[in-house]
């Protein structure tokens, strides 16, 4: 396979984007860099749903199997009276109680898994994070060919979009060419392309390999 290099400028625009990036490859290749191809987003198995509801209330650590034993015991406290000790801070030892108030109360309500369906899901975790760290590891290695290719990707691209956009331009000037300053100059007959020419080169500015190219393509795009 040729490098970018030696091709002629027309050549690289016949070049698909397929052929770029086999030149990529093959430059990776001769220079020992890993092909890698970018892996897959692994499908995850879903979860189970949590399939117990039980109440909590606040400040306690335990849980209620059922709401309304929770909401007695949160209205018990919170029509109770509480006191505590407070301190003399020179003297720790001389203290005395005072009436409190205390924040109300709360059911808060909380899913979490049976037994049977909590090691269901554990077996589920643990196959997900078989392919996570699988996909991790190919991803690393991937992202190190992408880096380590960086450059070479840059010239191969490089080239190519200057190529294109040189004889885009160049495209561009042949319509102007045609359309904007030959009909000006038709009267001249001989002339015609030169003075045309000379016309367009004073708004354009254009070196010698453009107006060449100019005067032998433009009759073909008529």
């Amino acid at each position: 396979m040729k490098k970018i290099t030696e091709y002629t400028e027309l050549e690289i625009l016949e070049l698909t984007i397929e052929q770029l990036n086999q030149m990529v490859k093959f430059e990776m290749a001769e220079q020992g860099i890993k092909l890698v191809s970018c892996p897959d987003e692994p499908k995850y198995k879903l979860l189970p749903e949590k399939d117990i509801e039980v109440y909590q209330v606040s400040g306690f650590n335990e849980y209620f199997v059922n709401k309304e034993d929770a909401q007695k015991i949160c209205d018990l406290i919170n029509n109770m009276s509480f006191m505590r000790f407070s301190y003399n801070y020179k003297d720790y030892s001389n203290r005395y109680l005072e009436k409190t108030e205390v924040s109300e109360y709360y059911v808060k309500t909380e899913k979490g898994y049976s037994k049977k369906l909590w090691q269901q899901a554990t077996d589920d975790i643990d196959y997900n994070k078989t392919l996570k760290d699988d996909y991790t590891i190919k991803l690393k290695e991937y992202n190190e060919s992408v880096d380590n290719a960086k450059d070479i990707k840059d010239d191969i691209y490089d080239r190519y979009k200057k190529v294109c956009s040189k004889y885009s331009r160049l495209n561009n000037l042949i319509w102007r060419f045609n359309n904007d300053y030959m009909p000006l100059y038709k009267s001249f007959e001989d002339k015609c392309e030169e003075l045309a020419m000379i016309a367009m080169n004073k708004a354009y500015t254009l070196n010698a390999e453009e107006q060449t190219y100019i005067l032998n393509n433009y009759k073909q795009s008529e």
